[in-house]
């Protein structure tokens, strides 16, 4: 498993535009920024600074997430880009490139930055296309419940 942290402008306005077209559907859930073009801008501007604060979380605790990988036998998800975004959703992944991505936290600090980051990559470990977006959330929470990610994710 190797995670390469990163921040695109194309993912972004990408990801920006995707929002807007699909507004309903992201006011309903649990944590979301609108995008707006001083948001784009400013995280585009503090990227930086973002993917060093990302890599440093994700080195302290890399090792540890892929033991609890072998010791469950999750499938190495291989090689992933982790996009930095600096609005819309917690996060999302993509199978067609094998990526994650994550915004990065207005509030939650390293921890929920942490969970969204394992959470994305158990959804790319698992995912089956026969399996809808309930099924898949189920699969995720099931194994963020045992013991191994529970004492990553609570640390």
């Amino acid at each position: 498993m190797k995670l390469i942290i990163k921040y695109s402008l194309f993912k972004e306005l990408k990801e920006a535009a995707n929002v807007l077209l699909h507004l309903d559907e992201y006011k309903n859930l649990r944590s979301f920024i609108l995008p707006t073009p001083k948001s784009i801008f400013s995280f585009a501007i503090n990227k930086n600074t973002a993917i060093k604060h990302m890599v440093k979380i994700w080195t302290k605790y890399e090792l540890d997430i892929i033991k609890a990988f072998r010791e469950l036998k999750i499938k190495d998800p291989g090689v992933m880009p982790c996009y930095l975004h600096g609005m819309s959703c917690q996060g999302w992944f993509d199978t067609d490139d094998n990526s994650i991505h994550v915004r990065f936290p207005d509030a939650g600090g390293d921890k929920e930055l942490l969970d969204t980051v394992v959470h994305e990559i158990l959804h790319l470990a698992t995912y089956e296309d026969k399996y809808d977006y309930d099924e898949r959330e189920e699969i995720v929470d099931k194994i963020l419940a045992k013991p191994q990610f529970k004492k990553i994710l609570s640390s």
